[in-house]
């Protein structure tokens, strides 16, 4: 399911760039993938044992060039030669550019965000070279006044929050109790949402200008990141998981465009909450 979202994620995003005025931010979207791919790859070393130096650079060239395709045919359709020209140089040259180094492996480091709430923080580091693509789209959208473009960031940002993360399950028992885990867990997605959704949200409104609607966004994310978030607690039947998914995404659509999903929210994080209880009440007793 989180692969569905990657993809469903990157179509919008593409979808953007295909519309985008500016003639630039193609090629800057093809730049980010690319490099993103090449510095945190991690089968280096397992292909050096297969193949040798020279094999192994066609093997990255041509895997650099299947990335790279659909953004030259976005700029074909938009007759930039030029630009196709750049990012097959960029697909070819990449390979022979050893990636950067810091001497050990460390975790990608976030100050700013709730320190006690793990699933986001694997979340985030899982998923943080989506943030820079939706980003440019949002820019993007606000340099040519397309504000539907904005929106559609702010929601391909929400739906990576909340559907990627792992299952913590067994660190419950860390929580002494039911209203302990309820605190830290709001506490975190108050944060770590508030944090990441927030830059978007000031585009929103600087082009909108409609604080009321700024806000209806702002809170239709939070709800669906806090659902999510719970959903992974409550069931890991796939079927289940699907349906709620559904229910989920059509109360956030809702909301977004009409407003009328707020009760829907409420009643499954209700659900949602009797569920974690009943489940776990044996670890707080």
């Amino acid at each position: 399911m989180p692969s569905l979202v990657v993809m469903l994620v990157l179509a919008m995003v593409m979808l953007g760039l295909f519309y985008a005025p500016n003639q630039f931010v193609v090629l800057g979207g093809c730049f980010i993938v690319l490099m993103v791919r090449h510095q945190y790859r991690k089968d280096t070393p397992f292909l050096m044992t297969l193949f040798d130096e020279r094999t192994m650079k066609l093997i990255l060239m041509t895997e650099y060039i299947i990335i790279t395709l659909p953004f030259i045919l976005i700029s074909l359709a938009k007759t930039e030669l030029w630009q196709v020209l750049l990012m097959i140089v960029m697909a070819i040259t990449l390979p022979t550019i050893k990636p950067l180094t810091t001497g050990r492996n460390r975790p990608l480091p976030l100050p700013f965000l709730y320190r006690g709430g793990i699933d986001m923080l694997y979340t985030i580091r899982l998923t943080w070279w989506v943030y820079p693509l939706l980003m440019l789209g949002a820019v993007e959208g606000c340099i040519n006044d397309n504000v539907n473009l904005i929106k559609v960031c702010i929601i391909g940002q929400t739906l990576t929050i909340a559907m990627f993360g792992n299952d913590y399950r067994p660190l419950m028992m860390h929580y002494r109790s039911f209203w302990l885990y309820v605190k830290e867990n709001t506490k975190m997605v108050l944060q770590d949402a508030t944090l990441l959704l927030l830059p978007f949200l000031c585009i929103l409104f600087y082009k909108e200008q409609d604080i009321l609607w700024t806000i209806n966004m702002f809170l239709a994310g939070l709800l669906t990141i806090i659902s999510f978030l719970l959903l992974r607690l409550v069931t890991s039947n796939p079927l289940i998981f699907f349906v709620n998914i559904i229910i989920l995404a059509t109360a956030y659509v809702t909301t977004i465009m009409l407003g009328w999903g707020y009760l829907v929210f409420i009643a499954m994080i209700l659900i949602y909450f009797f569920r974690i209880y009943d489940n776990y009440c044996f670890l707080w007793r």
